[in-house]
This record gives C-alpha cells, structure tokens and sequence, in this order.
C-alpha cells in the first residue's frame, strides 16, 4: 500500500513540474508499476477468499460427517435389535458420509494445489491444510472402526434371523403336529342303516340267542372302516334317522345322547353331551327299523 502511495506522489509531482520525455516517461513507468501493485494486491486478496471459501467448505463437511457418525451411533445403540428400517438409514448415513469425504479430498487436494502455485504463499494457510488432511485421515480411521462394528452388528443380527427362522420353524412343525392330534382326536366315525345292510357291510353281526332269539348285534369282529362315515365329533350334533324304529349298538353313556321321536317315528339322534358320549367309543352305529 505504501508503494501505491509513493507512486501516486510522484506521479503527481512529475507531471506538475516537468514536461520534458524523460519525465514523461517515468510517469508511465511509475503508472505501470502502480497498476502490476494493484493487480497483484486484487490477485492475493482474491485468492485468499477462496482459500477461506474453500476451508470453510470442508470444515462444514467434517461437522456434516460427525452428526453422521453420532446419528448411526445412536441407531447401533439398540444391538441386533433394530428394525429394518433403522438399518436401511444407516446405510444411507454411511452412503453420505463416504460423499462428503470425498468431496473433502477432492477440495483438500484442489487448494493444496494452489497454494503451491500461489505466488504469495501463506504459511498459515499451509498450516490449516495440514490440519484438515489430519482431521482427514482421522475420519477415515474412524469410518474404518465404525465399518467393522457395523460387520460385526450384521453378524448378529443374521444369527438372531437364523435362531428366529429356526424358532419358527420349529413352531411350525409343533402347530403342525398339534393340529394332526387334534384332528386325529376329533375323528369319529358313524355307520346307520337297517340291520341287513349293516351286517352286509360287515359292520355288525349277531351273538348269542337260540333258534334266532335273544341274539344281540353287536360290531362286527373284522370291522369294515370303509363302510363307515368319517365325522368332525366336535361339530357332530345330530344324525337325522327317518325311521320307525332306531337302537344303538355301539354302547354310549346314557344321559349324553336323545332319540327324538315324531309321531313314533324316530326322527334323528341328538347328542346332547359329546366329550361323554364319544368318551367310550370313537365308532357310532345305529341300527334302524324301516
């Protein structure tokens, strides 16, 4: 600044006082030594403007990935717990932070590059460079670490995935085999009809009696199943019978079944209580009188 004055001075003084070419000449030497001074002083202001642009760009950067870097923390806080959702924002957290730190390089390696060319070269400036490369560097050991506990959290979490897949399958195969007993528990099986077509069937043939009297039907000693029908016994609740007379061979505790009549029809068989009527035997048969 004082160069600029000093030729600002003598420029005024010279062209005041001489009119001779030799005067005339060293004013335009002095204006050309004021105008490469005031070039070179916009020039250096300029570009100290853009280092500070620059710094203030990737200091912001480094804010940027330490929220990020605290955010994930918070969100890993949970172990293998957390939800889907927790682990797709994390990847976009580290998706984020990888962008910054990249760009931070990026505008690291750009300014360091022109204070080397800077013909006013700033120590201080160099020195704030250095430090960002070192905070840098740190970042990068630190995303390392943050990548391993986050390997390490994966790993968790696949083995909870595979103890609950396992878990339920398990499940599945108890539920499954449950529901086959209870089914298998429910089966009952009926057969009705008149005694000729019962006895054909093989489901029941007579004992006992003399001459054809006082015989008793009871089941037949090789059962044939495939005459039967197979019924859900806790759904069961009546058989219609439609005939004029009915009787139960199979043997079933008294209270816990009716035959309704209709006009000394015998209507239907009414179950009244099934846990006791199925309680001695799974098989109904019920001879009928037409």
């Amino acid at each position: 600044m004082k160069k600029i004055l000093i030729a600002g001075a003598a420029i005024t003084l010279l062209a005041t006082g001489c009119t001779n070419k030799e005067q005339e000449r060293q004013i335009a030497q002095l204006s050309q030594e004021r105008d490469s001074i005031l070039a070179a002083t916009y020039e250096k202001e300029q570009s100290i403007d853009e280092f500070i642009t620059s710094f203030q760009q990737i200091e912001e950067n480094l804010t940027k990935v330490t929220e990020s870097q605290q955010s994930i923390a918070r969100q890993t806080g949970d172990g293998p717990e957390m939800n889907k959702t927790a682990q797709e924002r994390i990847q976009e957290e580290i998706a984020f932070i990888s962008q910054l730190m990249e760009e931070s390089k990026t505008q690291i390696a750009a300014l360091d590059k022109k204070l080397r060319n800077s013909n006013s070269r700033v120590s201080k400036f160099q020195k704030m460079v250095a430090s960002l490369n070192e905070q840098i560097a740190l970042k990068d050991a630190e995303m390392v670490a943050l990548n391993d506990q986050l390997i390490a959290l994966n790993g968790q979490v696949n083995d909870l995935n595979q103890t609950v897949t396992n878990l339920q399958i398990k499940d599945s195969a108890n539920t499954e085999f449950i529901n086959r007993q209870t089914t298998e528990m429910h089966k009952g099986f009926i057969a009705v009809g008149p005694y000729k077509s019962l006895r054909d069937k093989q489901v029941i043939q007579s004992e006992g009696g003399f001459l054809g009297l006082g015989k008793e039907e009871k089941l037949a000693t090789n059962l044939n199943s495939e005459a039967f029908t197979q019924v859900d016994i806790t759904q069961l609740q009546t058989i219609p019978l439609q005939a004029k007379d009915a009787k139960l061979v199979t043997v079933h505790p008294a209270g816990s079944y009716e035959l309704e009549s209709d006009h000394k029809t015998a209507s239907e068989l009414k179950i009244t209580d099934p846990d006791k009527f199925w309680s001695t035997s799974k098989y109904l048969v019920v001879m009928t009188t037409k």
